[in-house]
């Protein structure tokens, strides 16, 4: 969400956002032509789009924060933790506290991609297995009150596990949000998910 430039932090203010072999990413940047230059060298990355970075109020606050302490540009990643998500880690001062929260952060974007991105390799492969051709997981929700429909069981069976998928990760980040949790990685998030199947 940040970057170094003149001696002080700023915010970043765009967002591109692109697929890289099918799926959506999201990154921060100061330099849009720099990405449309990227997107445009690889077969892979393609739907290049910008979005308009709009900090909260605590986020400028931890943005100033940090430039009165003068934390170097070596300190990158603890900077855009803290700014973005007020999330604390070694390199800023002892007087900053953690207060997490994710409601304006790329991090809780990232985190509903990845159980989108799970729910829909379910989808995926059993379309491959069965010949069919669900869209996605809301597509399995039309036949999933149809038990003559001969893909029924699957159809009941992701939707139920569609809704359990997001019950857990509202509750992880709702955790997090408290203070009851760590903020998990994204290995450890995914591992915090129930499995489909199971």
């Amino acid at each position: 969400m940040v970057f170094y430039q003149d001696d002080k932090w700023h915010i970043c203010p765009k967002i591109a956002e692109y697929r890289a072999y099918g799926k959506l990413k999201r990154s921060y940047t100061n330099n849009p032509k720099w990405w449309e230059s990227f997107v445009s060298k690889w077969w892979h990355h393609e739907g290049l789009k910008f979005i308009e970075v709009t900090p909260t109020q605590a986020q400028l606050d931890r943005l100033e924060l940090c430039n009165v302490a003068g934390i170097a540009e070596g300190f990158y990643s603890a900077v855009a933790n803290y700014v973005e998500s007020g999330i604390t880690s070694e390199g800023l001062p002892d007087s900053f506290t953690q207060q997490i929260d994710l409601s304006n952060s790329n991090k809780l974007w990232k985190y509903e991609q990845l159980v989108t991105e799970l729910i829909q390799e379910e989808v995926d492969a059993y379309n491959k297995a069965n010949g069919t051709a669900f869209r996605d997981v809301h597509s399995c929700k039309n036949y999933a009150d149809d038990n003559t429909y001969t893909h029924y069981q699957f159809c009941n069976d992701v939707w139920a596990w569609n809704v359990s998928m997001w019950e857990t990760a509202r509750q992880i980040l709702q955790d997090v949000a408290t203070g009851v949790v760590e903020l998990p990685d994204e290995e450890e998030f995914v591992g915090m998910l129930p499995v489909f199947g199971a």
